[in-house]
């Protein structure tokens, strides 16, 4: 409608100012005429070749709409498909069998059940890493993360540190806590496989592995300063999804879980809240001023100070206010909302005696 609204207005002003600018001899009868003429012409020119090339586009703009509407339902149709596949391969597999075997099967269809009632989406163990891993790739604001246990992994395998980097290179800043306990050492395998000595020998060796990933923060939080109900492998990206590798007590990964869910966002913010205030300013890691200026400059909050402390302040405070403050720089940079943060980051902070 407003294509054609915009052709028949540019037609009509094509028409006016041919009658009132085109160069003629007024007193020439015969050139009047032909710029009326012309000008007429102009008119239905415009109109004609116009009015078409409209419909086309408003055409290709109903196909394309058709077209979406159409993968939609074939996602739709393929979904459906595949939960009748699953019925299907119940009824023939375990619809017969022995109740011991038929009760193993109804317990993982209630545990599936009872983890999709609350939005949460369960994967194996062998599974995790790998879609872990591909949270860099579809991240667009920020990534938030807990790294408990064996930094070996992160070392060795090359396709998670390109992951990080290529979140960087995209303007994705991620931040890191790494989770560290005296007596948790025999659970922690560094690169050369040995077990790190004590804070200041993992510091060491997050030191490396901060530079390695592009990391615009890096924290040590010593777990045996700071009450924790449970050591959790959590990761937030864009504020607006968390994925967490369940735990055994030896630190051993179990499960994956993923999630969207308002409730479960809100606990994992609330225990980045905890780790936040637990913070030792001796076993911080920053990303150099003339990084975060380059691959982050477009995020950075006004004014002055480290910047890399600047947007690792900008990005908690975004996470403690939930979805709805992934906003701009400029709205967060509110002196109001900046003394605000600073009040927190004072008051929850840890400080070494």
């Amino acid at each position: 409608m407003w294509g054609r609204i915009v052709v028949i207005t540019l037609s009509v002003l094509l028409f006016i100012a041919t009658e009132l600018l085109f160069p003629i001899d007024r007193t020439d009868a015969l050139a009047v005429k032909q710029k009326h003429f012309w000008a007429f012409m102009f008119l239905v020119f415009s109109l004609v070749l116009g009015l078409p090339i409209q419909e086309t586009l408003e055409t290709q703009a109903k196909i394309d709409e058709v077209k979406a509407l159409l993968r939609e339902h074939q996602q739709e149709s393929a979904t459906r498909g595949k939960f009748q596949e699953l019925y299907t391969l119940y009824d023939h597999n375990f619809g017969a069998a022995q109740p011991v075997l038929r009760g193993w099967a109804d317990e993982t269809l209630n545990y599936l059940r009872d983890s999709w009632s609350h939005g949460i989406m369960p994967l194996p163990r062998e599974m995790a890493p790998a879609k872990i891993g591909d949270v860099y790739y579809k991240a667009q604001h920020s990534i938030i993360a807990t790294n408990i246990g064996s930094t070996k992994y992160y070392f060795n395998v090359h396709t998670y540190g390109q992951a990080n980097i290529f979140a960087r290179d995209h303007g994705v800043p991620v931040i890191r806590f790494y989770l560290y306990g005296k007596k948790y050492r025999d659970r922690i395998e560094l690169r050369d496989g040995r077990h790190p000595a004590d804070i200041n020998d993992f510091f060491g060796e997050i030191k490396d592995l901060h530079s390695r990933l592009g990391s615009l923060y890096s924290a040590v939080i010593d777990v045996d300063r700071v009450n924790l109900e449970a050591y959790r492998d959590l990761l937030i990206m864009d504020n607006k999804f968390v994925a967490e590798t369940q735990l055994s007590p030896e630190w051993e990964p179990l499960r994956a879980l993923a999630t969207e869910n308002s409730e479960q966002l809100e606990q994992a913010r609330q225990y980045f809240h905890l780790l936040l205030g637990a913070i030792d300013d001796n076993y911080v890691l920053r990303m150099k001023a003339e990084d975060v200026r380059k691959y982050f400059k477009s995020r950075l909050p006004s004014g002055s100070g480290d910047p890399a402390d600047a947007l690792f302040n900008y990005l908690m405070g975004q996470a403690e206010a939930g979805p709805q403050s992934v906003a701009t720089v400029n709205d967060w940079g509110s002196r109001r909302t900046q003394r605000a943060f600073s009040y927190r980051e004072r008051k929850y902070r840890y400080r070494s005696p």
